[in-house]
């Protein structure tokens, strides 16, 4: 456990508001736009789904739920025998900032 803490660039621990069941990982200037079609179905059937600048992430919940975001410096050993679901998708960050925010924050302030 000691080596994945050494490398992590960084560490954030927030609790969202999961309205819909959904929160969302965002370039800091992405544009709201269009989303595919089956959006919904993708967040309902695989727990994810991905437009350009943003991710949509599903929840189990519709309420405030437990986020952590590490972001590192290398790609991590694929060991998800600890893991009950995984996926995987890329994020291009224009901007050089992300945010992590539910479906009804103001992301200014996210």
């Amino acid at each position: 456990m000691d080596d994945l803490i050494k490398i992590h660039t960084a560490s954030y621990t927030l609790h969202l508001l999961a309205d819909y069941y959904q929160i969302y990982l965002c370039d800091e200037y992405e544009e709201e736009g269009d989303q595919p079609d089956d959006w919904g179905e993708l967040l309902v059937q695989q727990m994810i789904a991905v437009a350009p600048g943003r991710i949509g992430i599903g929840t189990a919940r519709n309420t405030r739920v437990p986020v952590v975001v590490h972001v590192t410096n290398i790609r991590l050993a694929d060991d998800f025998t600890h893991w009950d679901h995984v996926t995987e998708a890329s994020l291009a960050v224009f901007s050089g900032h992300i945010v992590i925010a539910g479906n009804s924050d103001y992301f200014p302030h996210a």
